[in-house]
């Protein structure tokens, strides 16, 4: 069913019903953090991105490390799909380097310091964006920011004569909820049932 969607298409799930506090709480931040980021939309209840890499496999970056993975629905749980609007200007170039950024990502530890600093830096708005307090491993990523930074790595590879994925946000700070909410991402229904939030 997944492997009909398009190769670079963004994945996102709801985690209606986690296993246990503690992820009760982080999708409860993550949630409070994507509604203070997009207060007149609806679209902020993401928890969690995947990226489509072909075929049914998806980057999937998850405790306690990122991993290339199918995409297993939880019954009565909700996903949406969305699809960078300029997808059709990636060539060759650009999947080389989709691929290269996806292996580079594979296989890293989560990175809890930076979804702590996603969270304060959103809690204290007035710090410089790229200060990062936690967060001391580029390597290492969230779902959502390691999603974003292997799109902008094959738009790189375009002639950049449209905006990039989620135009000029800083990579570091990127939230499920951006995919659904810049205007670079448009929802994909090609087939594929989806139930956006």
């Amino acid at each position: 069913m997944f492997s009909s969607l398009p190769r670079g298409a963004v994945l996102n799930t709801y985690g209606e019903h986690p296993r246990n506090f503690l992820a009760r709480l982080v999708h409860w931040q993550i949630r409070r953090y994507q509604r203070r980021k997009y207060p007149h939309s609806s679209r902020t209840n993401a928890i969690h991105s995947m990226l489509h890499l072909g075929e049914g496999k998806f980057l999937s970056v998850q405790h306690p490390r990122a991993m290339i993975t199918e995409f297993l629905p939880v019954p009565n749980e909700e996903h949406s799909v969305w699809t960078y609007k300029y997808l059709a200007d990636f060539g060759d170039a650009s999947w080389a380097a989709f691929d290269q950024a996806v292996q580079e990502i594979s296989g890293t530890p989560y990175d809890y310091g930076q979804l702590l600093d996603i969270l304060i830096h959103q809690l204290f708005g007035w710090l410089p964006e790229k200060l990062n307090l936690f967060d001391f491993s580029r390597r290492r990523k969230v779902c959502s920011v390691a999603v974003h930074a292997v799109l902008v790595k094959a738009w790189q590879q375009t002639d950049r004569a449209h905006l990039r994925p989620l135009g000029e946000q800083y990579i570091e700070h990127t939230c499920p909820a951006d995919f659904e909410n810049h205007e670079t991402f448009t929802l994909f229904s090609g087939g594929i049932s989806t139930s956006p939030q």
